[in-house]
This record gives structure tokens, sequence and C-alpha cells, in this order.
């Protein structure tokens, strides 16, 4: 240090040792002449008054800008404070019939303690980890105030393609379970490396498998028919849709619109005949030829087959990317719904590759964000009953539509398939005939009394957040808490994203000690994966600071402050956090009281309880009645307003 500062009073221009040089043929000169072009220091400069002159300057102006720094955040931090207290104070005058109201007990929050019993059992869940930094947490968007699970929606549609080709690939976030071992994933997982997927592609299906993807594809197709004479039944014409494609599919939509009711849902149930018929076959053995013959009246909609050489995974790839190229022109409202759901189908009519998990992948998750219920129910169906193994994106995005849609016996029977325990023995996946249960696969592997291996899906955070989302929608935080642990023993654990969800619950009820505890959680991540560590969702630290605040805990209050001002520097500078808070304060009273009159809508599950052919007909059954109901009210009110009006969204339906 003395040699540094003697250069710079010296010399006047910055010091030239190893650490200032620029370039590697500048270190290789000076280490070659260190010797003989030494400076030696000059007395009045070598002098220790002289240093500590320096540094006691030096401390002093640090002094100075550190007590003005802390003066500004003091002064930031009362004004939040007062903004908060005087909302609080207005909605404690507003009227108990308004909307706004607030019950006293919602803000009466005791001051937390250093442990709970939330606290304790997040903390059994977390499995031990190596102490490494292979596991990457996932980077957040920090410019748009999102909701913290409008966000991890959006997230999740990013995945839909898991393709070797894909342009975004997934990286493994920091989370309480295990670390990722990516010779355990599965070829479809969106984690799995390009060798796996590139031995799975390799691979074809049976004459069997086709035949029932394309059967199950074919009435998915019916179900946009039945979603079209729905349309018609209100009065409002198909042409749009028949224009929007080829002519030869043109007329397929103008000739299912146009069948009497008997005659169209007629047609629906000779198809779902052949595919149970399908369903019952025996699998043959490999080599052998799979004789599958349509029943009359069985129109065929869909062509798939499987060359040799591969050829059709491009076309695999080419149809998806332009089903999700036709959804992006509707999120942009380039496209009508009759337009681009023609267009769609149009495609899964066309092609000769068959619909892949990717392909169920974009159509739930788009269909589900559009708002087509019976549509997006009707993808899941046939998704499940083309028996296509899922991944990451598919096990969240029908978790998230059963939640979304107020469906808890969906989402019970759904993750009892995930687990291998339908209460018909079904499951979601089979492993290999060959495989033998070892250390390797862990728990994922379950044999049954009928000498089948079942597969349980890998544990990914993901997944375990959707499930956990769920289960706080349709059992509450304790059953979250129970769940979290008993399911850590397989090695599922929960990232920031799902923490954060959560955190949003607790601050919704006010909970501050279990609030504090999920937060010490998301704390640990943070501290635990530096070297990329992930950005906390500014919706998230709101929650936090509306609990802090409500706590009365200042400490807390300033640290969650200041981690806000680090990753949401111009945010927190634009009082959008601050706007946040108070926005969110205000929602979650005016949930609490809306809650207390609302009566829940009844989206049973058109899966559960039902065997596979008659949940199929819950589908149409839907549409059938709600054609009725539409041609009734048509007749009953024959005016042009039922032209002027695309209900394309189905809202009588969410």
């Amino acid at each position: 240090m003395q040699n540094i500062w003697t250069r710079v009073a010296q010399l006047r221009r910055p010091c030239r040792c190893p650490q200032c040089l620029h370039t590697a043929q500048g270190i290789a000169r000076r280490a070659g002449t260190a010797n003989t072009n030494a400076v030696r220091p000059k007395y009045w400069t070598s002098s220790t008054f002289w240093y500590s002159g320096i540094f006691a300057a030096a401390a002093t102006f640090d002094a100075g800008v550190k007590q003005r720094r802390r003066e500004q955040w003091d002064q930031a931090i009362a004004d939040v404070k007062q903004e908060l207290g005087q909302a609080v104070h207005v909605d404690g005058d507003v009227d108990v019939d308004q909307k706004l109201a607030v019950h006293a007990e919602s803000y009466a929050v005791e001051k937390h303690t250093t442990t709970s019993s939330t606290d304790k059992t997040l903390e059994d869940a977390v499995v031990p980890q190596a102490d490494n930094h292979e596991t990457q947490p996932t980077s957040t968007s920090a410019f748009h105030p999102l909701d913290p699970e409008m966000q991890w929606k959006e997230e999740i549609e990013q995945y839909v393609d898991s393709s070797i080709g894909r342009r975004k690939r997934a990286r493994w976030p920091a989370n309480t379970g295990h670390d990722l071992n990516v010779f355990h994933l599965p070829p479809q997982s969106i984690y799995a490396d390009d060798r796996r997927k590139r031995k799975a592609d390799a691979t074809r299906w049976t004459e069997k498998k086709l035949k029932t993807v394309e059967l199950q594809t074919e009435l998915l197709l019916m179900t946009f028919f039945a979603w079209l004479r729905h349309r018609e039944a209100k009065g409002l014409s198909c042409e749009d849709a028949a224009r929007a494609v080829p002519p030869e599919f043109a007329g397929k939509i103008r000739h299912y619109v146009k069948l009497t009711r008997g005659e169209f849902y007629g047609a629906v149930t000779i198809k779902a005949a052949d595919a149970e018929h399908v369903r019952k076959t025996p699998t043959l053995a490999f080599g052998q030829n799979f004789e599958f013959q349509r029943r009359s009246g069985n129109e065929q909609l869909c062509n798939y087959v499987q060359d040799g050489l591969g050829d059709y995974r491009s076309m695999q790839s080419d149809m998806n990317a332009a089903i999700r190229g036709l959804f992006d022109q509707a999120d942009n409202k380039h496209l009508a719904a009759p337009q681009y759901l023609a267009k769609v189908f149009y495609n899964l009519s066309v092609s000769t590759a068959p619909p892949n998990v990717d392909t169920y992948n974009t159509l739930i998750t788009r269909l589900h964000r559009l708002g087509h219920t019976l549509l997006t129910r009707s993808a899941i169906i046939s998704f499940l009953r083309a028996k296509l193994r899922p991944n990451e994106v598919s096990l969240a995005a029908i978790l998230n539509f059963r939640t979304d849609t107020d469906d808890p016996e969906g989402f019970r029977y759904f993750v009892e398939r995930m687990m291998g325990g339908g209460k018909r023995g079904e499951f979601l996946m089979e492993a290999a005939p060959w495989t033998e249960r070892c250390l390797n696969h862990g728990n994922r592997i379950l044999a049954r009394d009928d000498g089948r291996m079942v597969q349980k899906p890998h544990a990914t955070p993901m997944v375990f957040t959707a499930l956990l989302r769920g289960v706080l929608r349709f059992e509450g935080f304790e059953e979250v808490l129970r769940v979290t642990q008993a399911w850590a023993k397989e090695g599922w654990g929960l990232d920031v994203d799902g923490f954060s969800v959560l955190l949003k619950d607790c601050a919704e009820r006010s909970d501050w000690t279990a609030g504090f505890a999920v937060w010490r959680q998301i704390e640990r991540l943070l501290n635990r994966h530096t070297l990329r560590p992930g950005t906390v969702n500014l919706w998230t630290l709101a929650d936090m600071l509306q609990l802090c605040t409500l706590a009365g805990d200042r400490k807390e209050f300033d640290r969650v402050m200041s981690l806000a001002s680090d990753s949401h520097p111009a945010q927190v500078r634009a009082g959008i956090l601050t706007n946040l808070v108070l926005r969110m304060r205000d929602e979650y009273a005016a949930k609490r009281v809306a809650e207390q009159d609302d009566n829940p809508q009844d989206y049973s599950s058109a899966e559960s309880g039902e065997p596979p052919t008659r949940r199929t007909f819950k589908v149409f059954a839907q549409y059938h009645k709600m054609e009725k109901a539409a041609e009734t009210k048509l007749r009953a009110k024959p005016t042009p307003t039922h032209l002027e009006k695309d209900d394309s969204r189905e809202a009588e339906h969410q």
C-alpha cells in the first residue's frame, strides 16, 4: 500500500503495477524491468504522518456520506410508513357496508417470535444439499410489477418447447429439494440434455399408440366443431372460421355445424367407440401388424404416420411452431377466436406427424389463458387418453387449470394419478418392462400387485409449486405444511416462486408468524446460491413489507426495503413499491369481504369418478346443453344483438 501511494504522489499518474496494467505484454515488460526501473520513494511521501492524514480524510468523508444516506433512508421509510398508516386509518373510517370494509381482527398482528411451528416445519422440509453452486436460480424480470403467480405462469409457457432445437432452455432453480441429477431425468423433461432427447427421438411408436393418438386428436377436433355449433346456436355464423382455412377443412366445418344435434353427437359416439376399441385391443409383440378398421360413419379427420428416417420430427417441430405463432397473434388481437382456433385445429388435422407432448402443452396453456375452459378441458382429456408421457410443463399446467377453475375433485384425481394411486388403478406413466427398481430410481418406481411398474414424476420445483398452490386453494395453509414435509422425503422442494405463493397467502390472512417463516426460507435460498442469485418479485417484497408494517417490525422492514432497493432500484425510486403495498392491502381486504358472501361456482371435474369414455362425453354433454339453451334463447328473442357480440372467452363457464 505504501508503494502504491508513493507512486501516485510522485508520478501524478496511475500506478503501473501488474494489477493496473491492461495487457499481457505490459505485464511481461514490467516484470523484466522491475528492479532497474523501480521508483524510489521520497522522504515526504513515505512519512507516517502523510498516510495518517490521507486515511483520516477518507474516513471523515465516508462517515459523512453514510450519515447522509442513513438520513435519506430514514426519511423514505418514515414517508412509506406514514402513507401506509394513513391508508389504514382511512379504511378504518369506511362504513362496514362498503366493499372495502376491513374487520378489526384482520390487522391484529402480534409481534413475531424467533421460532414457530411453521418455521420448524419448513426447515424440516429442506432436503440437505451438497455445498456447491451447480444449481442456478431462475432469474425473473423486475421491470414490471407482475403478480408472482401470473409471472410464474408466463414462465411456464416459455418452456412448452422442449425439443432439441428449443430456443429457451430451462435452468434448474435453487430450491429446498434434491440437487439436479441429469442422469435421473426422463427424456421428455425440460431439464434433460440433448443426448437423452436424441436417443428418445430415435424410437418409434407402435401402431396401436399411433392410432390411439390419431383418434383422440379427432375427438379433440369434434369438440372444436361443438364449440362452433354453440356459436351458431347463439346466432353467430361459422363462416369467419371457414374462411380462415383452406376449402377442404372449411367444408368439414360447414358439414359438422349444419348437422342436427342427433346426427352430430351420433358421429361423436361412433368415433369414441372406435377409440375405446383400440384401447381395449391387446398390445401386439414387436413386428406384428396392428389391424384396425373404422366403423361406418367414422370419418377420418387425421392421418398420422412415422417414417423410418425420422423426418416426421421436423414436421412436428414446424406444426408446433405454427400453432404457437397463431396463439401469439391471438394474444396481440390480430385474429379473432373463430379464426385462430380454426387455423390451430386445421394444423392438427392436415399434419402427417402426430402431436407430441409439446403440442399438447401449447394447447393446454394457451387455451386456458385465452379463456376457453371447455376446450382446455378437452385438450387435457385428449392428452391423458393418448397416454403421452408428461413433463414438468404438462403437470404444472394441468394442476393450475384444476386450481383456477375451482375443481377440487379433478385436482385430487390428477394428483392421485401422478403418484400411481388412482381410484381405478390409473397412473400417468409406466416404466419399461425391463426396468428394475434400484437406487437410481429412488422412490419414483412403484411396483404394483399386478406386476406393473408405475413411474412417478421426477421431483421438480415447478410441479411442486403448482401442487401446493392447489392444496392451498382447496385445503388451506396447514395442509400445505403437512404436504411439504411429507413430500420432502422424496426430494420435492420449493423455489423462490413457490415460497412467494405461500407468502402471498400469509399476507392475505395477515399471518405474520407464518409469513416471517416463509420469508426466512426465501432469504436462505438467496444466500445459499450466491453464484447467480435470483431476484425476488416486486409483489413478493410488497407482501412482506405489508406484513412488517402490520407487525410494527422496523428492523425487518428496513432489511426488506434494502433488498428492494438493491433488486428493484427504479421501481423503489418511482414509488411503485409503495403503491403496490397500498393496492394489495385494499385488494386483500376486499377479497376477505367478498369470500364471506360469495358462493363458489361448481366446476366439477369432467374426468373424476367416471369411466374414460363417459369422461369424454362430459364435455360434449356440456356443449349439447349449451347449444340447446342458446337455440331456445335465440328463438325467444330474435334480435340482431346476437350478431354483435362474439363471446369467444366462454366467460359464462368460468
